[in-house]
This record gives C-alpha cells, structure tokens and sequence, in this order.
C-alpha cells in the first residue's frame, strides 16, 4: 500500500489552495489539482520534492523554470499565477 501524500485535503500558503488530488509527478516535484477558494477556481500546484529542497541548485532551476512559464502566452501552455 502507498503510504498516504502529505499534501492531499491540506492547505498550503496560508490557506490559498486547498489541495485535492495529485494529478502528476515527475523528476522534480508533483502535480495537484486544487481549490483556490479566494477566487473562485480550480488550478494545477507544482510542488518540489521534499527531498530536493535542500539542493539550491535544483531549487533555483524551479524557479527559473516558473519565471519562465509566466512569461509565455499560448493556448497550449499552462498561466503561472505565482511561485514560491
């Protein structure tokens, strides 16, 4: 058995999403879909692996990576919100 994700049915910064359900991983973080109840919608929340925090390298490129994304503008990519 999977042992359960600490993120599901919680709340993170500071109640600005509610986390409903992983909906993707990858070599860096994982994928969730939740509520942001503040403005009414449902998002996607990119979130690091816990054990790669420690690496600042790998944490900078995450953030490149985000930085990155809110610049572009197209039907088939994703809107960053915000990061961090």
């Amino acid at each position: 058995m999977r042992p359960k994700d600490r993120y599901i049915g919680g709340e993170i910064l500071d109640g600005q999403f509610k986390i409903l359900k992983k909906i993707g991983t990858g070599g860096m973080g994982s994928v969730y879909k939740a509520a942001q109840p503040a403005m009414n919608r449902m998002v996607a929340v990119k979130i690091l692996h816990a054990k790669l925090k420690s690496r600042k390298d790998l944490v900078a490129r995450f953030r490149r990576e985000a930085r990155a994304m809110s610049h572009l503008t197209h039907p088939n990519t994703v809107k960053v919100m915000l990061y961090g």
